[in-house]
């Protein structure tokens, strides 16, 4: 039913003359264009290091390390997946917990997200964090978990398992880094979960929350255009106009090209009312 009331109203306003709000921009990049990965430390270099495996925990999960990074200069070699995996495997297996924990958990998770495991790289990525909430990769391991989230091929319909997962963890990130740089994204990755599966209450607010705090223009602009959208959809013309008497009464809040689209909305809208 709501599928066929979007399908309707987006039809109706189609015929307008003036364009449309600009689709909904696809969720953020994969993980790894926050920060560039840390590299990846080499495989011992002499037969002495080479021994040295036996005893050292560095030295074992530097061979892990250094088979990470021949897997990620090949992403498609499966036997060399295999290899990886059982290195990281037996690691953890070998040593539960310990200070390699933080950092060997980071590249474990970024292992299998160069994989195309999502599932397991968002619970990897998990447990880097709570390995070490303030370690060095805590923050990139944070918003990476919601990257993963949103490269899940999920497959259950509506808001289900996966955007539960989404919004989790960006409401985790925002609350432990509010004023990090990477805290806007998270915000606007949970609206958007919402508006994408017709969540329309839950996304409003949110869609507020980016409007006020994300200092980017152009990512302000994105979050209204999807209010404006919400209202075009639901057909409530009187709260579409109010709407846009809002943001058009702002200053230095949106971009100019933003303002003149939706004064053209607002003027369409008026028409719209009896």
């Amino acid at each position: 039913a709501l599928a066929a009331t979007a399908v309707l109203a987006l039809s109706a306003w189609a015929a307008w003359t003036f364009a449309p709000s600009p689709t909904p921009p696809t969720p953020p990049p994969p993980a790894p264009s926050v920060t560039p990965p840390a590299p990846v430390p080499e495989a011992p270099a002499t037969p002495e290091d080479a021994q040295d495996t036996v005893l050292s925990p560095k030295a074992e999960v530097r061979l892990c390390h250094a088979l990470h990074q021949e897997y990620r200069e090949q992403p498609g070699n499966e036997a060399l997946y295999r290899e990886t995996r059982a290195c990281y495997e037996a690691f953890f297996a070998k040593y539960p917990t310990g200070e390699l924990d933080h950092s060997t958990r980071y590249a474990w998770g970024e292992f299998l997200y160069t994989a195309g495991h999502f599932e397991e790289a968002f619970d990897a990525y998990g447990a880097c964090v709570a390995a070490d909430p303030d370690g060095k990769h805590a923050q990139f391991c944070a918003m990476s978990r919601i990257y993963a989230a949103t490269r899940v091929n999920d497959t259950e319909p509506g808001f289900g398992e996966w955007e539960t997962k989404l919004v989790a963890a960006a409401d985790e990130l925002v609350a432990k880094w509010p004023d990090d740089r990477a805290a806007p994204s998270a915000r606007y990755s949970a609206a958007y979960a919402y508006y994408e599966h017709g969540a329309y209450d839950d996304a409003a607010p949110r869609l507020h929350e980016v409007i006020a705090r994300d200092p980017s223009p152009e990512q302000r602009g994105r979050a209204a255009n999807l209010l404006l959208d919400i209202e075009i959809r639901d057909e409530d013309w009187a709260g579409l106009i109010a709407l846009c008497d809002a943001f058009l009464a702002t200053e230095g809040v949106f971009e100019a090209d933003f303002l003149i689209e939706t004064e053209a909305i607002r003027d369409k809208a008026a028409r719209q009312l009896p």
